[in-house]
């Protein structure tokens, strides 16, 4: 059930009931212990219940853990009594609906990425409900100055754990675009796609147990200098509850931004323009896909063009289109636990920018695969759900010659037009 800070369930501790956050950004399972000792980890076992009583008026078991690592650290008393983090959710795959809400818990999803692209569209061509695949490489790792269990000769040291973050690329803010019904793309030319992108690109961490998305006073910053129009100023609210964290931020500013697109890594890393650049891109290959009937059809615009073969266009990313106004927590860049968590992945990847909560997922459902290389976040929107509040798109690949067939965005089948019989870009 999602409860205000995130995914939260019924849980039993050695025969005590007690509330269970499910956190994918901390770094281990912790369990309430006191906060003025040393923590040492140890061993626990305890059950995730389900939320409906069984006809016995019991809460039923869905899921057991037993003789688990968990680190007992001061917890929020008014938070949950256990996190289970990402050392052991790594090891599986979540479902998440969370409309309904509720998560399923299975052993490693490794279907091919073919399984979800554009022909497991459904709904209609205008309207199609798809599945958008993010990738990403787990990240992070390091130590702690707790004691950890006795090695095998009883020696102990610091508490090591590897990596578990999963950091998703995130356009903050873009421009509307409805590409079904929006005009011909502007002229688009080789060096335009940086300067015709919207919105700022930042780095979220996925974190399932914190409810708002949360970000650093710093990428706020650059999200406002991106807009022609500023977003509500921030404003004195509610402190902000983190599961793993043993007291609420209290220093916290809150606002809204009017949408957000979570968006794959297309091109190769060392060319990566970001997801801003990617969005637009993955926006102008939609229209023109859906305007390529008729005698003088669309086609890609030089700045999608192939680097190495202008007559080739890129493929467009996938992207998790969210509609606002979405809510954001807003914190000091100089708060603890964001300063010891990019110390923790600043070696790996961008500078992280904050947390991806669960509130602004709530017209969506989320798949983690952590078994393939890379894992995959999948994302589907409710089918209630308005385009412009909701769409999910998966990623389409080229055609590299005239005449060859595919399929993307949910629309039927179609060729690739020759060059000569294309509708002009707009470009002189």
């Amino acid at each position: 059930m999602l409860e205000g800070g995130g995914l939260q369930g019924l849980a039993s501790i050695e025969g005590q009931p007690t509330v269970m956050a499910i956190d994918t950004s901390a770094p281990l399972t912790f369990v309430a212990g006191q906060a003025d000792v040393t923590p040492h980890m140890t061993r626990r076992s305890f059950d995730l219940l389900g939320a409906k009583l069984n006809t016995q008026g019991n809460s039923p078991i869905r899921a057991r853990f037993t003789d688990v690592g968990v680190l007992p650290l001061g917890l929020d008393p008014a938070g949950p009594g256990i996190v289970l983090g990402a050392d052991l959710l790594k090891n599986l795959s979540l479902q998440i609906a969370f409309g309904a809400p509720s998560i399923t818990f299975w052993f490693a999803q490794n279907a091919p990425d073919s399984f979800f692209g554009a022909p497991q569209c459904t709904g209609t061509a205008d309207a199609p409900t798809c599945t958008a695949v993010l990738h990403f490489n787990l990240q992070g790792g390091g130590e702690l100055t707790a004691i950890s269990e006795p090695d095998f000769l009883g020696l102990t040291g610091p508490v090591e754990f590897g990596p578990s973050r999963a950091v998703l690329r995130v356009c903050a803010a873009p421009a509307a675009a409805d590409p079904v019904n929006d005009p011909q793309p502007t002229c688009c030319a080789r060096a335009d796609a940086v300067r015709q992108a919207t919105g700022a690109n930042l780095a979220l961490v996925i974190a399932t147990g914190v409810g708002p998305t949360v970000l650093s006073q710093s990428a706020w910053n650059r999200v406002v200098a991106t807009q022609a129009e500023a977003p509500p100023p921030p404003a004195a609210g509610p402190s902000l509850s983190i599961p793993w964290l043993s007291a609420p931020l209290t220093s916290v500013t809150w606002s809204t931004l009017p949408r957000m697109a979570l968006v794959d890594l297309e091109v190769d890393p060392s060319v990566n323009p970001g997801a801003c650049v990617e969005l637009g891109r993955a926006r102008r290959m939609e229209w023109i896909e859906r305007h390529q009937s008729g005698s003088t059809p669309a086609c890609f615009q030089p700045c999608d063009a192939d680097l190495g073969d202008a007559s080739k266009a890129q493929n467009s990313a996938g992207y998790l289109e969210l509609g606002g106004p979405l809510p954001v927590a807003i914190i000091p860049d100089g708060t603890g636990f964001l300063e010891s968590l990019r110390a923790e992945l600043r070696q790996q990847g961008p500078q992280i920018d904050g947390l991806l909560g669960t509130d602004i997922l709530a017209t969506t459902s989320l798949e983690l695969n952590y078994g393939p290389s890379p894992a995959r976040a999948l994302f589907t929107c409710d089918p209630a759900a308005a385009r412009t509040a909701c769409l999910a798109t998966p990623r389409c690949a080229r055609q590299n010659s005239p005449g060859d067939i595919h399929s993307c965005f949910g629309l039927p089948p179609q060729t690739r037009p020759a060059v000569a019989t294309c509708l002009p870009s707009g470009c002189s």
